[in-house]
């Protein structure tokens, strides 16, 4: 079965790809802090990809000399049960706001506008060092400082699945006053998050872990954790660490000339 990086390789420049294969994890970090530096001053497009392949390559690098020690294994279930907690939360409130967003264009109450947006997502969160648990290995990787630098390079990309920082996200772009939101709307806006029975959050989300690390079956894994795993460049010594997650919800009103 092909792995996380083999499935990201066909978007990357091969030729410093390879540069990358010779290097320590310590030459990986030290080159995409430079990357970093130089994007955050010129904002290059070149300079955010290079330090996107830096990322990719630096938890390719992570994720094999992970052991999963007992620590870390009741670390990733608590992570875990928080992004289960945010989930179901995020879920009723979406709810309600989308509903009486709904109910106030449907009865004439929202002033001149005519429409909206709607949005929810969850977020990994970085403010400084205490936004990352501190937990000893022996890989050397500076976690603080990568968790800074993903937490930047995904609020850039603005691309959800091109990485980890904003799942899950629903948009329901339009007001429409003949799609009543009820149990099948919602059902039907939350599908990806929710079991068969629509009722509760679907905690089977394992896919990659499955091969590499079997004994993570045993923990509870929502959609939202999954795609850092599996879709992003947060390897999973950096996922046991995040100790910041929010949960937003947005409704942007509109009003259109034609």
């Amino acid at each position: 079965m092909a792995n996380k990086t083999d499935t990201i390789m066909s978007k990357i420049d091969r030729n410093f790809w390879n540069s990358l294969e010779g290097m320590t994890l310590a030459e990986v970090e030290a080159t995409a802090i430079g990357f970093y530096e130089r994007w955050r001053e010129g904002h290059a497009k070149q300079d955010f990809e290079r330090l996107g392949d830096c990322l990719i390559h630096r938890a390719g690098l992570l994720n094999d000399g992970f052991r999963l020690t007992d620590e870390e294994f009741e670390r990733f279930r608590a992570v875990a049960e928080m992004f289960i907690e945010k989930t179901a939360m995020m879920h009723r409130n979406a709810r309600r706001v989308y509903t009486e967003a709904w109910e106030r264009l449907k009865h004439g109450e929202a002033g001149d506008f005519t429409d909206f947006n709607f949005t929810a997502s969850i977020h990994v969160a970085y403010d400084d060092e205490n936004s990352v648990l501190e937990i000893e290995d022996e890989s050397g990787s500076d976690y603080v400082k990568f968790a800074e630098i993903l937490f930047d390079y995904y609020s850039e990309s603005r691309n959800p699945y091109a990485g980890g920082v904003s799942w899950p996200m629903y948009h329901e772009p339009g007001y429409d006053p003949d799609v009543v939101p009820d149990d099948a709307f919602f059902r039907d806006l939350f599908s990806i998050d929710l079991d068969e029975s629509g009722e509760n959050i679907d905690t089977t989300w394992h896919m990659w872990l499955r091969d590499r690390f079997p004994r993570l079956l045993e923990v509870p894994v929502c959609h939202a954790l999954h795609n850092l795993f599996d879709h992003s460049h947060y390897s999973l010594p950096d996922i046991i660490r995040i100790d910041d997650v929010w949960s937003e919800i947005r409704v942007e009103w509109q009003n259109f000339l034609r």
